[in-house]
């Protein structure tokens, strides 16, 4: 494996982008307060290292969100393969339990996959001609380096990317999977490469062909370990991909190696899915709308989401599309785009640079739609709750392949592919100047994507937003969540061991990894949970709803479901011999917004905290238990 040939500029321009995209990920780490699913692989992965269970018991409280549903039997999170717990429990071995620890090791597993960017794209690309030995470049290899600098920019740097890296959660695992999967299996393609064979004997061929594939198949079950739903729609998405440009490419004996990589898979894979039955999901809603009418809703919304997170911008889109039409017509055409503004030479029938990226970019865009097509049929989200987006979350996988995709239409302006035309039909003065004149609108159009989303503004979306000084102006002001209010609120009103009830049913969790070891959630639970009645009282905290009474009440925004519980909690009993009521009273209103705006995608995201907002009912209320009323009971 040798690294893409760059010019010393190009390599120090390289070296800068990876520097800043570190500095961009690892600053202020624990700016803010895990959020609901952050906290759940936090919590799970503080457990493990303590009791050397992967367990949503901790010993002193339960999540256990949807009534239980969220669990099983075993109190482990159904749907939630171990890798990501296991990462965050490392960390925390190694470096202490923290908010920073606890997201690093995904930050730093996000940073190896950009790093890994020029070399996804160099095999994609260069894989079929370039041969194997003493030189491992063909000639036109350095007409690259502006793509792998730009690929590599619009990932490092964009705030799409900083913000999945930056969770303690699947997002950066799968991200980088996604690059070393299909890295791997560019390696296995070209393995059979006739520009490659010929420099190999026999049983160097045979030990590059075990060596990619096992890693072509390791990389699958640890994506599988990551993220079951992602891994199932990429690995799908990917065997279509191939049977669409390259099923003519490898005979029947090649594709032997491809399914003893598959076997491998599944028998990694196959008994765990089996043995925790993962198809089984009593934790998601229900969604009575009919699947041939929710799946083509899916589909839309995950295609114009790529456009709205600034993924891959409709605009950018329409202009690759073009890049592909003219390079193709010119290719059949015997004119060759000539990328430097030069007149073009006569070649040999060897494919042009322009010819060899036209094909990869056909063949990725095939690869994204196939992926939103395969995640739209089995994403289990719902579209009758008053959602109108996807779950933004599935799309971070595929950033890197976007990316790829934005840098390569950025990389045809910069060397003015699309215009070459016009130089030929003028004078080699007009070529060189409409060629530096590419170099200065490519560097603009990459400043626009890095710091607006003016490219994916569009007549139903036109809210102009600032990204890359918005993260940097929120990393450099404090971030108060409405989780960090809660605990701070809890760790100096709160007694020991005093009994906390939340709502929203999620909202307990990251006061659980924050204030778990001075308060008790309880009250989460009734008697129509999901999960044992036997094993749920057999532990030793109030968690079922009908036999305990909370000490606080928090209330995340003023919705029914908080006065609901507290008419519940109020409601007359027997302790001791006598009846007994209690009531609730506000002690506090946390003025921060009730939802956690921190969150990674940018339909939910606010740069810093939110201040607009109703303080009637958008706040954080915090209610406590007056002394009870009582009377001796008649006997």
């Amino acid at each position: 494996m040798s690294l893409p040939p760059l010019s010393r500029p190009q390599g120090f321009l390289q070296i800068l982008i990876l520097l800043g995209s570190v500095a961009l990920a690892l600053t202020r780490l624990d700016h803010t307060y895990f959020w609901d699913d952050e906290a759940d692989v936090a919590t799970v992965a503080r457990t493990l290292i303590a009791t050397g269970h992967l367990s949503n018991w901790d010993g002193r409280n339960l999540f256990a969100p949807c009534n239980g549903g969220s669990s099983d039997a075993n109190f482990r999170t159904v749907g939630s393969p171990p890798l990501c717990y296991l990462i965050a429990a490392a960390s925390f071995k190694l470096f202490g339990v923290s908010t920073w620890t606890g997201r690093f090791p995904f930050a730093f597993i996000g940073l190896l996959g950009l790093g890994l960017l020029p070399l996804l794209l160099r095999e994609a690309i260069c894989g079929p001609v370039r041969p194997v030995g003493p030189v491992e470049q063909f000639a036109e290899e350095p007409q690259l380096g502006p793509l792998y600098l730009y690929a590599t920019a619009l990932l490092g740097l964009s705030v799409i990317f900083l913000l999945n890296i930056r969770q303690c959660r699947y997002h950066a695992v799968s991200a980088t999977l996604v690059t070393s999967t299909l890295w791997a299996y560019y390696k296995c393609l070209h393995t059979f490469s006739p520009a490659r064979e010929p420099t190999m004997d026999s049983k160097a061929r045979v030990a590059h062909k075990l060596l990619w594939f096992g890693v072509l198949a390791a990389c699958a079950i640890a994506f599988f370990y990551s993220q079951m739903l992602l891994s199932a729609a990429f690995l799908l998405g990917l065997t279509l991909t191939h049977f669409v440009f390259h099923r003519r490419n490898l005979s029947s004996k090649d594709y032997l190696w491809f399914g003893a990589a598959a076997c491998v898979f599944l028998a990694a894979t196959m008994p765990y899915t089996l043995h925790y039955r993962l198809w089984v999901r009593p934790d998601l809603p229900t969604d009575p709308t009919t699947w041939y009418v929710r799946r083509p809703i899916l589909l839309w919304w995950n295609l114009r989401d790529l456009n709205f997170q600034t993924s891959l911008p409709w605009t950018v889109a329409a202009a690759l599309l073009w890049f592909i039409w003219v390079a193709n017509r010119k290719s059949r055409a015997g004119v060759p785009p000539a990328p430097n503004g030069r007149l073009p030479a006569e070649r040999d029938g060897r494919d042009s640079c322009p010819a060899l990226v036209a094909r990869m970019a056909v063949e990725w865009i095939v690869l994204v739609a196939a992926y939103i097509f395969f995640l739209s049929l089995i994403s289990p989200s719902v579209v009758n709750n008053g959602a109108i987006h996807s779950d933004l979350r599935y799309l971070s996988a595929i950033i890197p392949v976007t990316a790829c995709l934005v840098g390569i239409f950025l990389w045809t302006v910069h060397q003015g592919v699309l215009f070459t035309q016009h130089a030929i039909r003028n004078t080699q003065h007009v070529a060189r100047f409409t060629f530096h004149t590419q170099r200065l609108v490519a560097f603009g159009a990459l400043l626009i994507l890095l710091i607006t989303n003016l490219a994916t503004l569009h007549f139903t979306n036109r809210e102009l937003r600032w990204l890359l000084p918005a993260y940097l102006s929120e990393l450099r002001n404090p971030y108060p969540t409405c989780y960090s209010e809660a605990a701070q609120f809890l760790r100096e009103n709160a007694r020991q061991d005093d009994v906390v009830f939340c709502t929203p049913h999620f909202t307990h969790c990251p006061l659980v990894f924050y204030v778990g070891d001075k308060v008790r959630f309880g009250c989460t639970l009734n008697l129509e949970t999901t999960l044992p009645l036997e094993k749920v009282r057999s532990l030793p905290a109030p968690l079922l709803a009908e036999e305990n009474f909370p000490d606080w009440v928090i209330s995340f925004s003023a919705d029914s479901s908080a006065r609901q519980a507290m008419q519940f909690f109020s409601r007359e009993h027997t302790e001791n011999g006598r009846t007994v009521t209690y009531t609730y009273g506000l002690a506090k209103v946390l003025d921060v917004f009730w939802f956690d705006l921190s969150r990674p995608e940018l339909t939910s995201h606010h740069f810093g905290p939110k201040t607009d907002f109703d303080r009637r009912t958008e706040a954080v209320y915090v209610f406590k238990r007056l002394p009870s009323s009582s009377s001796s009971k008649s006997s």
